[in-house]
């Protein structure tokens, strides 16, 4: 089971997603976490999807994301 929260800033979605996520004993991924460098500087798709790829997204995870300009980040 994947669930994918995403939503505007401040729309509640990581609060969400982390009381879902202790709920079902279910990992949580915060994207920005693996999406955003140092300094507010965005990943290119090849880092970003590598990171995904690590381990963090399982075969049961919620993942909250913001919808940044047509981009799921």
């Amino acid at each position: 089971m994947k669930i994918n929260v995403v939503g505007t800033s401040g729309s509640g979605k990581s609060t969400s997603s982390r009381r879902l996520a202790t709920q079902l004993a279910i990992p949580y991924i915060e994207m920005d976490t693996l999406f955003w460098q140092p300094n507010w500087t965005p990943s290119n798709d090849e880092d970003f999807f590598c990171r995904l790829e690590q381990g963090c997204w399982t075969a049961t995870t919620i993942a909250a994301a913001t919808l940044n300009g047509g981009r799921c980040t």
